[in-house]
Parts: structure tokens; C-alpha cells; sequence
């Protein structure tokens, strides 16, 4: 329920030009929600919270990057599709498997620092990214922009 909510809200800002700014949010929303986790020993409901919290911002950047690729050149859109979606299954598969090898090293903690320590890579990455990036593919994505600028920022005709 929380990503479906996350999914488009990210989705109505990423069409509003915001992408950068949702994906950072998203990241920082993730780090909460480990944080959240890895206190488990301590109550149940932190662990609660934290998976509808890691739900919502993994839900909101997933769908943010989908809309920055149907955001791109129309010719390449598929093949921007499959790519992404043979790297997030990649993911998702070397994140099991690595949270596997950490719960049997380390247990629960090892896990939670391992989901912790990626999602600060990605916030990493998003932060250095150059804001140009993230507005060049939100051009026209209904039609409605043309500048590359959140609808706030375009000259009035």
C-alpha cells in the first residue's frame, strides 16, 4: 500500500520536473528505514514502520527512473526499458543473495547494515549526479514541457 502511494507521488513529480530531487528524498527515506529496522531487537513496530517506509522510497525511485527512461528519445525507450529492468532483476537478485551471506555472517544487524550502506551509495551517486541529467530526459513527458524546467520555471506565453 505505502509503495503504491509512493509510486505516484514520485510519478507526479517526476513529470513535474522534480526527479533529482524525488530519487535524493527516496534515498534518504530508505536510510530511515534501515535505520528503523535494525532496531528490531528493541520493538517489532520499528521493523513494521521500516518496511512500509523502504517500500515507499524503493516504490518512488523505481518509478521516478521509469519515468525519466519514457521521458528519453522515443527510439531508444524500449531498449532503455528492458535494460533497466535486466539490471533491477540483477539487483534484486545480488541484493538477496548478499543479505543472505550478511544475516548468516552477522545476522540481522550485518543485514541492515549491508541495505544501509547501499542505499547511501545511491544517494551518493544521486547527489554527484549533474541536475542536468535529471532534466534533460523530463522534457515532454505528457507534451506539457518543452524547457526542461518544472512548469514554476518556464516563461510565461
Amino acid at each position: 500500500m505505502a509503495g503504491a502511494l509512493g509510486a505516484g507521488r514520485a510519478g507526479i513529480w517526476a513529470d513535474q520536473g522534480r526527479a533529482r530531487r524525488t530519487t535524493v528524498l527516496s534515498f534518504v527515506l530508505a536510510l530511515a528505514a534501515w535505520s528503523l529496522m535494525a532496531a528490531l531487537p528493541i520493538s517489532l513496530w520499528f521493523l513494521i514502520a521500516g518496511v512500509v517506509l523502504l517500500d515507499f522510497a524503493i516504490q518512488a525511485i523505481h518509478v521516478t527512473s521509469q519515468s525519466l527512461i519514457f521521458a528519453s528519445d522515443a527510439e531508444a525507450r524500449s531498449r532503455l526499458v528492458g535494460a533497466y529492468m535486466v539490471f533491477y532483476s540483477l539487483g534484486s537478485a545480488c541484493g538477496a543473495f548478499s543479505s543472505t551471506l550478511a544475516y548468516a555472517h552477522g545476522g540481522w544487524i550485518s543485514v541492515c547494515l549491508l541495505g544501509a550502506g547501499l542505499g547511501f551509495a545511491g544517494l551518493t551517486l544521486a547527489c554527484l549526479e549533474k541536475p542536468e541529467a535529471y532534466r534533460a530526459n523530463s522534457n515532454s513527458i505528457h507534451g506539457l514541457q518543452t524547457s526542461g524546467q518544472p512548469e514554476s520555471e518556464q516563461p510565461q506565453s
